[in-house]
């Protein structure tokens, strides 16, 4: 190929109209990459010794696949009379473009079809694909709290889940 057909080439696939949504796909999958690197966040020192509830993600979950996974410990913590959901150092997820976090009264949530029968709430976007986080419980008793779920809201994938008590 010539100099000439590979600008050609070039101007021509730059010219071409890019689907938004794989675009958030991209943009998303590189937001997650990127956080894995970012430094840890407690809410408090050590959640294991104050937790009000904790659970551990049930890695053998029929929704678990090869690409959509997670691992690790969940705590409910209390700090400064505010409630938060406290991913431990400990916890990890199969890369995606649009994790949530997300609390529910429903427990052995297991995939997907689960995660529809009972009624979530949405803690927000997940900070870390890897390592420690937290969030802030809104709108809930945590006494109520059950579970707390990562799930893929863009393609609604489960990723997740653990039951608290």
């Amino acid at each position: 190929m010539t100099k000439t057909t590979i600008t050609i080439f070039t101007i021509l696939f730059l010219s071409l109209p890019i689907n938004a949504g794989v675009l958030d796909v991209i943009t998303g999958h590189a937001k997650d990459i990127k956080s894995r690197f970012a430094k840890d966040e407690f809410i408090i020192s050590n959640p294991k010794d104050s937790a009000i509830k904790k659970g551990s993600i049930d890695t053998n979950a029929k929704g678990q696949d090869f690409l959509h996974n997670a691992s690790g410990d969940i705590y409910i913590v209390k700090k400064d009379n505010q409630f938060y959901i406290q991913l431990d150092k400990n916890f990890k997820s199969s890369p995606g473009p649009d994790y949530h976090v997300y609390i529910s009264k429903s427990n052995n949530i297991k995939d997907e079809d689960d995660f529809d029968n009972g009624k979530q709430i949405d803690l927000g976007s997940l900070i870390k694909g890897s390592g420690a986080s937290y969030y802030l419980i809104k709108d809930i008793n945590p006494t109520d709290i059950k579970s707390a779920t990562i799930l893929c809201k863009r393609f609604h994938e489960y990723i997740g889940s653990s039951n608290l008590d």
